[in-house]
């Protein structure tokens, strides 16, 4: 499987090739973003005709029209040629915003750049994909940020350069990439990419330094990355986390108290627990309430002030859907502020020590993938490391995960 994107940021376009063989092909049709242009289809290398239908997207936010193409059952080899613009509304979930500008490109993928060979998002949680090999085709006086690394760069005509990134085999369920004429600045933990005209603030290093030092001490060590990749997107786009970087939004360097977003994807890189099921993963409370509420406690720290509390963000009613059943109702989104005032509570209920120290223990046996986490496996560990609190527990875990508070 081959993909390869081509950005042509004055128009404010992208020109793809996708290419599979027949044991690449996994159903015997595909989705695409409902905005593209279909170019040419080779199958075995002769021009081909194929069947498309828009239709509603069962993996993508409810209402998000994608186009559903069909490969002949003959192909042994497959190749689609198609363009799109992508505007900054065009992507299949609310909060993703990706773009095509002279100024500035993000590409997300969430957005159905490249051909989608499932159905659901189960099997984008856990896809079977063949090695992918990306390239990424820009014009030359412009920079890129990856989640995926490069291991070739090469000139073009026309002053473009072709990079090419390591192929692995969910390289296609994860890539995203940022591009602009970015001004990079070393740190002693990595590089922060900044947009023109640049709002680089001096306290980052000591922002990060400091927050490292304190979740180490107080959530379990993490031996982070030496070298942290940071891009600046423009306010509004959604600050993110991939495994080979952290896109963050601009306004996170308008002031110190707006720092808060560079330390909450900086969590993600090391103090999140893994999910058993899609439908955990859904209820995003392991990682965004978890994160969520270690930055309050981390910015409360660094910025000495105790009215920094998850109580400031909750929305002024509750849904009717306990924390536990959020993934089953696309509800998620509540984690990060109602699920990080949970565990707040927690917090006042057991004292910060005896909390961190079950907080701790649950991260230690549950941050690798090979020891996905339930809701039952978080009540147990506080169960076990503070028993004397065990019926107080009990029932705050009813009223909170379980029920409705």
């Amino acid at each position: 499987m081959k993909l390869i994107f081509e950005i042509f940021p004055k128009e404010g376009r992208m020109a793809v090739s996708a290419m599979y063989e027949r044991k690449e092909i996994k159903k015997p049709y595909f989705y695409l973003n409902r905005d593209v242009v279909i170019e040419s289809v080779l199958c075995d290398g002769v021009n081909t005709i194929i069947k498309t239908e828009d239709m509603e997207h069962p993996y993508a936010w409810s209402g998000y029209i994608a186009k559903k193409l069909y490969v002949p059952t003959f192909a042994n080899t497959f190749e689609i040629s198609y363009s799109l613009s992508l505007s900054g509304q065009t992507g299949s979930y609310p909060y993703v915003r990706e773009k095509i500008t002279p100024e500035f490109t993000l590409i997300r993928y969430e957005t159905f750049c490249y051909p989608l060979f499932y159905d659901n998002s189960h099997e984008f949680w856990n896809p079977s994909h063949v090695d992918c090999a990306i390239c990424l085709i820009i014009p030359n006086h412009l920079i890129w940020v990856s989640s995926e690394k490069q291991i070739n760069v090469d000139e073009l005509p026309g002053d473009r350069k072709q990079i090419t990134f390591i192929s692995h085999e969910k390289a296609a369920g994860v890539f995203s990439c940022a591009i602009a004429p970015y001004k990079r600045v070393d740190y002693i933990f990595g590089s922060i990419y900044f947009l023109p005209p640049g709002k680089e603030q001096a306290v980052v290093e000591e922002f990060i330094t400091k927050a490292h030092e304190y979740m180490n001490k107080h959530f379990g060590y993490r031996q982070l990355p030496q070298s942290i990749t940071f891009a600046a997107i423009p306010t509004g786009f959604g600050s993110f986390a991939r495994p080979g970087a952290i896109f963050i939004q601009e306004s996170t360097f308008d002031s110190i108290s707006n720092m808060n977003q560079i330390i909450h994807e900086f969590i993600h890189l090391g103090w999140n627990a893994a999910p058993k099921t899609i439908a955990i993963q859904r209820s995003r409370f392991f990682d965004e309430a978890f994160t969520s509420y270690f930055e309050h406690r981390v910015m409360r720290h660094l910025l000495n002030d105790d009215s920094i509390s998850a109580r400031r963000t909750l929305p002024d009613k509750f849904p009717d859907i306990p924390i536990s059943k959020y993934g089953e109702h696309e509800c998620g989104e509540y984690s990060y502020t109602i699920g990080a005032f949970m565990l707040e509570q927690l917090c006042a209920l057991l004292g910060q020590a005896a909390f961190d120290a079950a907080i701790s223990a649950f991260l230690e046996e549950h941050t690798c993938e090979n020891a996905p986490a339930d809701f039952e496996d978080f009540c147990n560990i506080f169960k076990l490391t503070c028993p004397q609190h065990k019926p107080a527990l009990e029932h705050f875990f009813q009223s909170w995960l379980y029920n409705t508070p």
